[in-house]
């Protein structure tokens, strides 16, 4: 029987970890370094723990 509640690691995943980068770099030539920096923070922090 399946899980009805999946844990958060199953939520994120590697493609969530690749699809920062891009969003960050547009985020970034549209004048969002603050939003860019975070999500690229976000990303590493998510890329370590999905490495444990």
């Amino acid at each position: 029987m399946g899980r009805t509640n999946p844990q958060p690691v199953d939520l994120v995943d590697e493609g969530f970890v690749l699809g920062c980068e891009p969003v960050a770099a547009q985020l970034q030539e549209t004048g969002q370094e603050n939003q860019a920096a975070f999500l690229r923070k976000v990303a590493q922090q998510v890329n370590q723990c999905l490495l444990k």
